[in-house]
């Protein structure tokens, strides 16, 4: 036996607990539950915001700065009893790792040994002071150096070739970027030294300049709030960039590890050329450099080994690189590598600090290569701040972050310093040796002093393939990413295939190329989700509960009159015809063209069904009291005796589309994903009579999805199907309510009520905009 409910005039303004139940539509429960806010014009929202922004106070300023410094808000709260010495135990290691890496790092950038170090000081300090994370480690990083290279070597031309056999020149010029140098060069030595000398200050300019450019960006997006644009670079695709741009830092160092000179390329396939040239000139190959490279590899890859296997027992991770460092420092004295096998050497490192000037001409020169280098730098960066954010349970502000870099870079810039990043294996050492806060960064900072101020020129006759190894040997976290592929296929296939493009567009086509396109795939990606997303028809399960068909057994059967629909998506310009299609596939015909046909033979025969075309039908569902006793749903309407179809004649009987009991007569229905097929069908199983739409997985709609449901909804109008949109959140109904103006669909609180409304379990009327009209029944009570 069938229960019914019908709201009353009384009934539907009580709050007693059976009003609860009669809460159906999302306009009733607003009604009785929504906040309704004040309208304020934009005018005046304008003059509101301008207002609290602009407000001074001694509150305001306070709070102002100690959010740009935020040393201030840790720095009294700083315990030494508890933290200093995990502090200074960090601060002395990870200074110790800076000294290899930081002149490693500057030879990768195409500059001096010793700018690696000044990057390894100036920068942190000043994100000791504007920085949020506990954590990171400010300084040189392998992917960023290599960018800088590619920079510095696409806008300095290299000394020319001084032939041997020539002795003296006069007046030679050569291009350096914009600016032409002449010098009177005496003799071939002579010539070479002013040369190299022209060369190293144009590419320490080109390189001050990046820094100014990058800091300057940096902060830019910071005022901006920019930090947002991270989300763009996902953690997948950030994964396959720097695999892909750790096999151009190995291939750089390939000819150092073996005593070649080659050309640098790059650009599109200057990879492949890279080692192209490598074959060509192995035949050169010095021995003792060799060798050099491979004791310096074999020694670290087994202290790291070490490491690993006493990680538990060790107070701290051994320094292998300044093992390496002072050891091959010492065998290259004593053994005039230089002198006597041509070992390629470090060379002459300066006491004190060089200062610089970016120059403007520069600044607006390398402004459009310096995005990508600011963009990654940032992105490398804050992803680490929250790894280690999320390890120790705080937070960081991520356009704080950016602050902090790029006045960090801005700082630098004046102080030969190349564009500065987090690095993971010094982050990693700074978190396992027991630091707390920044304050280890000034430890770091006082031992890279201390070398640049006395200790500086003892290294001078360190090998250039020991710094080469100690880059390859660090470079295995990046290169072991291609271990992260099988689990992203499993999780999800467009990931990472995203990843293997990635690391190809960056391996074929250069560090920056490739990264512009990676993001371009990734976007791609993300409309191509959009398009492949698939509504599933639900049915009832056991439980009661709402499930894809084709995953369920469930109680429906084909035939039904209630269609229930689930799109999992947004409903947007990109993916409007997808969703579509689906809807027709889940009806079995293309309800607008079903309309339009319907219309174009109603015409003909100068007769309507039912109701005057485009009207809103009578939504109430009491007429489908006839259920299927198995599945609970409604049986063939043709018993109703209030609907419209038993009013028609028997020739209008024959026009409507196929929802006539009894009748064969050509319809459109959808034949698998192949389209529309016209065809026989017979309509005596199934009349659609409800339609219901469930939004609850759908985030958003725009101006064209709404569209695409108002023109689905007028056509269900005009073939007396009934519209029902389920779960819509505030927005859409928003949208789709201003799309469709006057004829709107019904919005139901949930998916059960609009189930309930359809199978004729509750009697409830609306008008022509979709509002509950109360029944009155001459009494205070729910009829139940």
């Amino acid at each position: 036996m069938n229960t019914t409910i019908s709201l009353t005039s009384e009934g539907f303004n009580n709050a007693d607990s059976e009003t609860e139940f009669l809460l159906y539509t999302e306009k009733q429960l607003f009604e009785k539950y929504g906040k309704v806010k004040e309208e304020i014009k934009w005018k005046e929202k304008i003059r509101i915001v301008a207002k609290e922004k602009c407000t001074c106070s001694a509150q305001r300023l306070k709070k102002f700065v100690f959010s740009v410094l935020p040393i201030l808000q840790w720095i009294p709260k700083y315990n030494p009893r508890k933290l200093l010495f995990g502090d200074i135990a960090a601060g002395i290691t990870v200074g110790i790792v800076h000294l290899p890496q930081g002149m490693a790092y500057g030879l990768l950038a195409s500059l001096p040994a010793v700018t690696g170090l000044y990057v390894s000081f100036f920068p942190v300090l000043i994100y000791i002071i504007l920085g949020t994370s506990k954590h990171v480690s400010i300084g040189t990083f392998a992917v960023v150096s290599l960018m800088i290279a590619q920079v510095i070597n696409n806008h300095v031309t290299p000394c020319p070739d001084v032939g041997s056999n020539s002795t003296t020149y006069s007046s030679t010029s050569f291009n350096l970027s914009s600016t032409t140098v002449t010098y009177d060069m005496v003799t071939t030595s002579s010539a070479s030294v002013s040369c190299e000398a022209a060369l190293a200050k144009r590419k320490m300019q080109i390189a001050v300049a990046l820094a100014m450019v990058c800091g300057i960006i940096q902060v830019a997006m910071s005022i901006f709030r920019l930090g947002i644009i991270t989300i763009y670079l996902s953690e997948f695709l950030i994964s396959g960039f720097t695999c892909g741009a750790a096999f151009h830092v190995l291939t750089s160092q390939v000819p150092k590890l073996i005593g070649i000179t080659v050309s640098r390329h790059s650009g599109p396939l200057a990879l492949i050329y890279t080692y192209i040239d490598i074959f060509k000139e192995i035949i050169k190959i010095n021995w003792a450099t060799t060798v050099v490279s491979i004791c310096c590899i074999a020694l670290l890859i087994a202290g790291k080994i070490i490491n690993e296997k006493f990680h538990d027992r060790l107070p701290i991770p051994l320094p292998w690189e300044l093992a390496i460092v002072v050891f091959s420092t010492i065998a290259s004295y004593f053994g005039y590598f230089n002198k006597n096998h041509g070992v390629q050497i470090v060379g002459n490192i300066p006491t004190g600090i060089e200062t610089s000037i970016p120059q403007a001409s520069d600044i607006g020169l390398v402004f459009l290569e310096a995005i990508p280098i600011a963009i990654v730098a940032f992105a490398i960066e804050i992803s680490l701040c929250q790894m280690f954010a999320t390890k120790h349970s705080y937070k960081v502000d991520s356009d704080q972050e950016l602050l902090a870099i790029g006045v960090g870079n801005i700082f630098g810039s004046f102080f030969s310093c190349f564009p500065s990043a987090a690095s993971l294996s010094r982050s990693v050492i700074w978190d396992e040796v027991g630091a707390h806060t920044q304050i280890t960064g000034i430890f770091s900072s006082i031992l890279i002093l201390i070398i640049l101020l006395w200790i500086g020129p003892l290294f001078e006759s360190l090998p250039q393939a020991a710094l080469a190894a100690i880059i390859v040997v660090n470079l295995k976290g990046l290169l072991k990413q291609f271990e992260k592929i099988p689990a992203l296929w499993r999780v999800n296939k467009l990931d990472a295939l995203t990843w293997v493009v990635t690391w190809l567009a960056v391996i074929l086509l250069g560090v920056s190329l490739g990264l512009g396109v990676a993001v371009a795939f990734g976007m791609f990606t993300i409309v191509l989700k959009t398009q492949t997303v698939k509504g599933s028809v639900l049915g009832v399960v056991g439980s009661g509960e709402y499930r894809d068909v084709d995953k369920y057994k469930t109680m429906n059967d084909e035939n039904s009159n209630i269609i229930v629909f689930r799109y999992p998506a947004p409903i947007i310009y990109a993916n409007r015809e997808s969703f579509k299609r689906q809807v027709t596939h889940s009806l079995g015909f293309d309800p607008v063209l079903e309309a339009s046909r319907t219309k174009k033979k109603k015409k003909e025969t100068g007769t309507l069904v039912g109701d005057k075309i485009g009207a809103i039908p009578n939504y109430s569902a009491a007429g489908n009291s006839n259920r299927d006793p198995e599945n609970g749903l409604p049986g063939s309407p043709g018993n109703d005796s209030n609907s419209s179809l038993d009013k028609a004649t028997p020739k209008e009987a024959n026009i409507t589309n196929g929802y006539t009991a009894g009748k064969k007569i050509p319809v459109q229905r959808l034949s698998s994903d192949q389209g529309l097929m016209g065809h026989e069908t017979d309509t005596s199983s199934k009349k659609i009579t409800h339609f219901v739409l469930d939004m609850s997985s759908c985030p958003f709609i725009d101006n064209d999805g709404a569209k695409t449901i108002k023109a689905i909804h007028l056509s269900f109008l005009q073939l007396s199907i009934k519209f029902f949109i389920s779960c819509p959140n505030a927005e859409i109904r928003r949208i789709i309510t201003v799309v469709c103006e006057e004829k709107m669909p019904v919005f139901f609180v949930s998916l059960k009520k609009a189930t309930e409304v359809a199978r004729g379990d509750v009697v409830v009327e609306f008008d022509d905009a979709g509002d509950v009209i109360p029944t009155n029944t001459g009494d205070d009570e729910t009829n139940l």
